[in-house]
């Protein structure tokens, strides 16, 4: 016997097109796809079981896997035509629509075909929504893309049509999902991908949270009726959790993160604006409590223990590790610093407020008379530990280099004397907790303060 490996996690297409560099006319452009039909299938499940039946029959009938053929086909003659991937006005769509028929049935849940939304998560049973809705489609950006590369300006001289294109490109700052959000510009929500693009990136994990959670529930009945084996099973309960370390990173984009509006030279106004503190600190909230409190939902041995004799705790710790070295990408931290100086000379307390809000939640259990701290929770607090482990001495690495002077990625002493204060408080509330606690959480705590001293010296 042999465990069967899990379906592909990669998969789409590609187009290859013949350019005349004279004219820039597209000659030729053909469409290759390669995504495996199960990926397709997995990725419908995750966004659309909680709602839509077909989804939990498998294999899917030809209509819907018609379908989902046609987005992908979709998306790849985009690029044919000339459109880029992805990060087309993901932080623009107003939340209150996406749930819409109306929005839904003329601009779809996503600004583009071409950004990586996939279907609509958000839509609940109770919503009524026509499943035809929740597809991707061609969208706004997309008729956009094709107006500035494709539209026909006859009799005008360079100047007129240069004029003509630059009102094209004006019309984002009306309608803010036509931007196209280019590489180093996704600092904050513009850059998620398999997530639902709305303003409101809590508000929406909160829904599809809900979607997963209800799918979790039936995922046995789903997966095994009819089965040979396990096989459906094993790899759905995995794309379920990376599907949650998604929503989670999605919430994460808010924390540091920014607007973005292009602007001409002759334009008023700011490029960056961050995006406000007090979205900023419901962000930080929400991940805190619900990212890194043990997911019950999710510690189902009645589903793992059909595929594996262990691993529950390694794919709790796995997913909530994530999610956590996301926070604390050095690259977010730079931006919360930048972000907090700004208003008036007085400097703003959020990256304080991140580590003191991460120390209170991580390490609720010090709080109590009585300690005692599960299994996953001494997983999460050493992956804490690790991650400003690696922050600092990375730090200490850069001091006197080229880097530590102009690169994004270091910190300022700023940042440093903040981490150092709270991990000091740290370690003296796990030193004064080591009698309270039971015996099955002394030596973590003990191994916890030993960490602590090394860091701290």
């Amino acid at each position: 016997t042999f465990k069967k490996p899990r379906i592909s996690a990669v998969g789409g297409g590609k187009s290859n097109t013949v350019i005349d560099l004279r004219s820039g006319e597209i000659l030729k452009g053909d469409i290759m796809i390669w995504s495996p039909i199960g990926l397709l299938q997995d990725q419908y499940f995750i966004k659309a079981a909680a709602y839509d039946a077909r989804a939990r029959k498998f294999p899917y009938p030809d209509t819907l896997m018609g379908n989902l053929i046609e987005e992908l086909i979709s998306h790849e003659l985009g690029h044919a035509l000339g459109i880029k991937d992805g990060n087309f006005g993901e932080f623009a769509y107003p939340f209150e629509k996406v749930r819409s028929v109306k929005w839904l049935s003329k601009m779809g849940h996503t600004p583009s075909i071409m950004n990586y939304t996939r279907q609509n998560g958000l839509i609940q049973l109770s919503d009524s929504i026509p499943f035809n809705l929740n597809l991707q489609k061609v969208g706004p950006a997309d008729f956009h893309s094709i107006l500035w590369g494709y539209a026909d300006f006859k009799n005008l001289s360079d100047a007129e049509e240069l004029r003509k294109l630059d009102s094209i490109i004006k019309l984002g700052d009306k309608f803010p999902w036509l931007i196209y959000a280019q590489g180093s510009d996704k600092n904050g929500p513009y850059g998620d991908h398999e997530v639902a693009d709305n303003d409101q990136p809590v508000a929406s994990s909160r829904l599809s949270l809900k979607n997963l959670k209800n799918i979790m529930a039936l995922l046995p009945d789903i997966a095994l009726k009819d089965r040979e084996d396990n096989y459906l099973l094993e790899h759905l309960y995995f794309r379920i959790l990376d599907q949650w370390i998604l929503e989670m990173k999605h919430v994460n984009s808010v924390i540091g993160g920014y607007f973005l509006q292009y602007k001409n030279g002759n334009q008023p106004g700011l490029v960056y604006s961050p995006i406000s503190m007090e979205k900023q600190i419901e962000a930080l909230n929400y991940v805190l409590q619900e990212a890194f409190k043990t997911p019950a939902w999710m510690i189902k041995n009645d589903i793992t223990h059909r595929f594996e004799a262990k691993g529950s705790i390694t794919n709790i710790s796995s997913i909530q590790n994530q999610v956590l070295r996301d926070l604390l990408s050095k690259e977010r931290i730079n931006r919360i610093i930048e972000q907090g100086m700004a208003t008036n000379g007085v400097q703003h307390p959020i990256l304080s407020i991140l580590f003191s809000e991460l120390n209170n939640q991580i390490w609720k259990e010090l709080n109590a008379d009585k300690i005692s701290i599960s299994i996953y929770r001494q997983e999460l607090q050493k992956s804490y530990l690790s991650h400003i482990m690696y922050l600092h001495e990375e730090n200490m690495d850069l001091i006197g280099s080229s880097e530590r002077v102009q690169g994004f990625h270091s910190f300022p002493a700023y940042a440093e004397g903040i981490i150092h204060n709270n991990l000091e408080d740290l370690r003296n509330k796990i030193e004064n907790s080591i009698e309270q606690s039971d015996s099955l959480s002394s030596g973590h705590l003990k191994r916890m303060k030993a960490k602590l001293s090394e860091i701290l010296n």
